[in-house]
């Protein structure tokens, strides 16, 4: 049979409604585009549970140890792959007063250049802590008159990456190029890392006691392991499920015109034309019913992150190949049980 001759027929059975594509795209649509949504779903909980992880301070590591911490090596730390920031810091004595809040002291931190990054300030330069700045209503980029002279707001500390340290949000983080020890190095670190743990002991010199490390925030537990949690989730065989789900629906589109298929078998059709026309027809319910599980995904991930977003929409076009893989197999499957030889049995089960 020539290719206009088959086109010709897929068009005269789709035109009648005796290749049923509309009830199978739907049917599809519903298959593969529910369990897409089901998958990405379930993966946009473990991206928002590591968003708030890193959040909340629990991915910064803190190595103190007193007039101990070599600043430069502290933030040569952040030059390793892995690590967001890294930075040195050590609390002055005395405190700093705005001419806004005469009264009220505000606790200084003098850190090594760009420490603010670890605490996700808002612009590189002097970090000021949200309640602070909100106290004196400065904003990125302004100068606040103080008791020591004009301060250059940088960034600004969100509340969240105070982590669950007493004191810190009402804090500047002063940066200094001196050459003094510090008393504490950070490590900002995503995804956690023990090989940057084992380098952030490095930057503390020997001492009579032993540094400490710890976390900004341990409320939320001492690791996450996002790569195991991903594939451990309940909804990685998604995919295989597709498959399998079209597989069977694929079987059942053929399976319902059997008589007719036997019937064009009698006639004397070859087989081959017959699997051309069954899985052109086919084609024609599977591609709105992906395009529509793509268009599903797209619309879910749309409030994440670009590079999220990306990640989430490859999930979303797994599942859609899984099931046009699947969809075609079922439907190759289904034509091969066909038999004229069958026909009267085909008839009579009608």
């Amino acid at each position: 049979m020539k290719l206009a001759a088959i086109a010709r027929e897929v068009a005269a059975d789709v035109a009648s409604g005796a290749a049923r594509v509309v009830t199978f795209a739907l049917l599809a649509a519903l298959i593969a585009g529910g369990l897409s949504l089901v998958d990405v779903l379930a993966i946009r909980a473990l991206v928002a549970e590591a968003r708030d992880f890193r959040a909340s301070g629990a991915a910064t590591l803190i190595l103190t140890a007193e007039g101990r911490i070599d600043g430069d090596a502290c933030r040569a730390l952040g030059a390793i792959d892995g690590v967001v920031a890294a930075g040195a810091s050590r609390q002055r004595p005395e405190g700093l007063s705005a001419d806004a809040l005469p009264h009220a002291p505000i606790t200084v931190y003098e850190t090594t250049p760009g420490f603010g990054g670890v605490l996700d300030a808002s612009a590189p330069g002097t970090a000021v802590a949200g309640e602070v700045a909100e106290a004196i209503g400065a904003r990125e980029g302004d100068r606040v008159s103080t008791a020591e002279g004009p301060l250059w707001v940088g960034g600004i500390v969100p509340p969240q990456a105070e982590g669950s340290r007493a004191g810190l949000g009402w804090s500047v983080f002063l940066e200094t190029t001196g050459r003094a020890p510090f008393d504490e190095c950070w490590v900002l670190a995503w995804p956690p890392s023990d090989v940057v743990r084992g380098l952030l002991m490095a930057t503390a010199e020997q001492g009579h006691e032993a540094p400490r490390l710890g976390q900004l925030n341990t409320s939320l537990g001492s690791g996450f392991d996002g790569t195991a949690q991903l594939e451990a989730r309940i909804t990685s065989a998604v995919p295989a499920v597709a498959f399998v789900a079209l597989a069977a629906l694929g079987v059942v589109s053929v399976r319902l015109r059997r008589l007719a298929l036997a019937s064009d078998l009698h006639a004397g059709a070859r087989r081959r034309d017959i699997a051309a026309i069954v899985h052109a027809q086919a084609l024609c319910w599977l591609a709105p019913a992906l395009l529509l599980t793509l268009g599903l995904t797209a619309l879910a991930v749309a409030p994440e992150a670009y590079g999220d977003r990306m990640a989430l929409l490859t999930v979303g076009a797994r599942v859609a190949l899984a099931s046009l893989a699947g969809g075609i197999t079922g439907v190759g499957a289904g034509v091969a049980t066909i038999r004229e030889h069958q026909l009267l049995r085909y008839f009579r089960d009608r």
